[in-house]
């Protein structure tokens, strides 16, 4: 997973599978990222990330979520803060061949 963009406010991401279910965290700062080697049983992973009331970045500022695999990008979206400086991410999924 990869969350780039130039948002200075903080986003909370969650990622999921399958198998695991969800885990939930606080990004900071971009860019971020966090590899990951899923066991043969994981079918689905997703991703999805949405800022802070309280921490908001300022309109206009974008985030881009990517999931990545075997090096490559599969599936991306970028997003755009509103006018209240909070981004609200596509979540995006993608289902491993």
């Amino acid at each position: 997973y990869e969350i780039t963009g130039n948002y200075t406010g903080e986003l909370i991401v969650v990622y999921n599978d399958n198998v695991n279910g969800t885990t939930s965290l606080i990004i900071k700062s971009l860019p971020w990222s966090k590899s990951l080697t899923y066991a043969n049983n994981v079918l689905v992973i997703g991703i999805g990330g949405d800022g802070f009331d309280s921490k908001p970045g300022v309109p206009g500022q974008t985030v881009t979520l990517r999931i990545c695999s075997g090096g490559e990008v599969v599936k991306s979206s970028t997003n755009v803060a509103g006018s209240n400086g909070i981004v609200i991410s596509d979540a995006l999924t993608y289902q491993f061949p």
